[in-house]
């Protein structure tokens, strides 16, 4: 599913950068790159490679609303944001995540999933730790749909990677008049 919240100006797109912790991301900005002719570059060496001002569309993943990696983008001109996380990405909380990121682009939304494999201490001691909150709600019997899928992709490392959103996303940015042909690069 995805949602454009802004009307923006025509602009031209550069490059596609991403941030990716558990690889839903990297994938879908890598395949959407591909499919739109577009260069992309994982976030570390985008801050290496680009010159300030370029025209970047970021891929980046969602964790408690915070859009990851969003506030150090501030030398690029952010024409699009695509957020990938694990819950539904019902209208109402995808209107938060843009109002909380405070957004002036379009804000798109990719449901992803759930990977442990290379993530820090940290966060996976964030996950058990919501994965714990989630459980406790289940015995309680106050746990909603979505808290149960969110549950449910922690435990089984479930996937919601989903090709017919993503083919949806192309579309609709081809659709909103972007120049994608790559004139600094």
């Amino acid at each position: 599913m995805c949602y454009n919240f802004f009307n923006g100006d025509d602009k031209l797109i550069d490059c596609i950068v991403y941030y990716s912790e558990m690889g839903h991301t990297k994938k879908y900005a890598e395949e959407i790159a591909e499919q739109l002719n577009l260069p992309v570059l994982p976030f570390n060496k985008a801050k290496k490679q680009l010159q300030k001002d370029t025209s970047v569309l970021f891929f980046t993943g969602i964790h408690s609303n915070v859009l990851l990696k969003l506030n150090r983008l501030y030398h690029y001109h952010l024409v699009g944001v695509v957020g990938v996380g694990i819950s539904y990405g019902t209208e109402e909380q995808l209107h938060k995540i843009s109002d909380e990121n405070v957004l002036y682009c379009p804000f798109y939304y990719l449901r992803g999933g759930i990977c442990r494999k290379g993530l820090s201490l940290w966060n996976r001691l964030r996950l058990k730790w919501i994965e714990q909150e989630l459980s406790y709600k289940v015995l309680e019997h106050r746990a909603t749909e979505e808290e149960l899928s969110i549950l449910d992709a922690i435990l089984h490392q479930t996937d919601f990677y989903d090709e017919t959103a993503r083919d949806l996303l192309v579309s609709k940015l081809k659709q909103t008049d972007f120049d994608f042909s790559n004139t600094t690069h």
